[in-house]
């Protein structure tokens, strides 16, 4: 889950501000056939995103924390049978 909160830590959405998109960028090897040159390239796929549901709360001991947020409130990726990958920074 990923979300937006606000000065004070209360989550929301308002799509006339900002909207979601999810990509995963994979760094991937390519060796010319011809040169044997190795050359690096970007692969983007685009991942499905949605709001969550109480459903996607799938560890037991958080469940109490998210019934007392409202859950619609926060971004889930659509798909369990793929694989994510997320790194980056995060300020507060």
């Amino acid at each position: 889950m990923m979300g937006l909160a606000n000065n004070s830590s209360v989550p929301f959405i308002d799509p006339t501000i900002f909207s979601v998109r999810a990509v995963q960028e994979t760094t991937v090897n390519f060796t010319d056939a011809k040169t044997g040159t190795s050359t690096k390239k970007l692969i983007e796929v685009e991942k499905d995103i949605r709001l969550c549901t109480n459903e996607d709360v799938g560890i037991i001991n958080v469940k109490s924390f998210f019934n007392q947020v409202d859950i619609h409130h926060f971004y889930c990726f659509d798909g369990y049978n793929e694989d994510i990958y997320m790194e980056g920074d995060f300020n507060t």
